[in-house]
């Protein structure tokens, strides 16, 4: 089928309204960069690149509804230490091009593999992925572990616990095209920043707007639900691994996850950040930045 020209938004004026406003916050990123586009076999990529190009190198994998620009609260940190690759994921929101849906965890893993082929990038990489983005990195570590030299999995969707039942409570009334309960679940999920008055106010109303621009302006997409890894693929995570993650989170318990790692994979390293939940990349965006930085160097 031939796809339009404004594909995968659903109109030339959609497309417009959204790299609009994309560039309008990225003219805010804190650091220098430069963009590259990337072909693969299933799109075309977006890559946003920081930090001196002598440094190791670290891919950032953004959640699922968010972007490379989710990393704006911690990327002036990371680049001081590494060259970073913040990605525009191929199936979900930002200025990547897919030509074909993704429809498993082997597509999401062929897609990296090509991408890091298309950058250039060996055998020596670092990655952080985020929440759905952990979920795609681990399954990639599972299947191309030469590939990476060390994994962080920050507050992952799957991997080590299913998502619980208040995530099914506040996600499904939110898939409603209504601000209101759009913005109930994410101060649901991120009730730490929720509960900040002020910048942090004005941040969630932010990743709010992100959300209900996305819904109107690209293309319908059938995510790829995160499977929880079963306790010998943890095991088989031969990449030094961290499992990073805010003591508040709302996706599952944390106390049964690191109870889970202790027991099924002691090899991953677990930390616990406090004051935080799934906002930790921006609550506590510091503190995740030295984590990572200490276990990555």
């Amino acid at each position: 089928m031939q796809l339009p020209p404004h594909h995968p938004f659903r109109s030339p004026e959609a497309m417009r309204r959204y790299h609009s406003h994309y560039d309008r916050q990225a003219a805010m990123w804190p650091v220098p960069s430069n963009c590259l586009t990337v072909p693969t076999s299933f799109g075309t990529t977006f890559v946003r690149i920081s930090g001196d190009d002598a440094l190791p190198s670290l891919v950032l994998l953004p959640g699922m509804g968010a972007n490379s620009l989710m990393w704006m609260s911690m990327i002036e940190g990371l680049s001081r230490h590494f060259r970073t690759f913040a990605i525009d994921s191929i199936y979900d929101n930002g200025k990547s091009v897919w030509l074909s849906p993704i429809r498993n965890a082997d597509g999401f893993c062929r897609w990296i593999d090509q991408l890091l082929d298309g950058l250039g990038l060996g055998d020596d990489v670092r990655m952080i992925g985020a929440s759905y983005g952990a979920w795609i990195a681990a399954e990639y570590a599972l299947r191309h572990p030469n590939r990476l030299c060390k994994l962080v999995l920050m507050a992952p969707a799957g991997v080590v616990r299913p998502l619980g039942a208040g995530f099914v409570c506040h996600a499904i009334p939110s898939m409603l095209p209504l601000r209101g309960l759009t913005r109930r679940f994410i101060g649901w999920l991120m009730a730490d920043l929720a509960g900040r008055e002020g910048e942090g106010a004005s941040i969630l109303e932010a990743i709010v707007d992100d959300v209900m621009l996305a819904r109107e302006c690209f293309v319908s997409r059938r995510p790829v639900p995160p499977r929880v890894l079963s306790d010998n693929d943890l095991r088989k995570l031969n990449v030094p691994t961290m499992f990073l993650v805010g003591e508040n989170e709302k996706l599952f318990s944390v106390h049964k996850a690191v109870k889970r790692l202790e027991l099924a994979a002691p090899g991953i390293k677990t930390r616990i950040l406090p004051g935080c939940g799934h906002d930790l990349f921006v609550v506590e965006a510091a503190a995740a930045v030295r984590a990572t930085v200490d276990f990555l160097v």
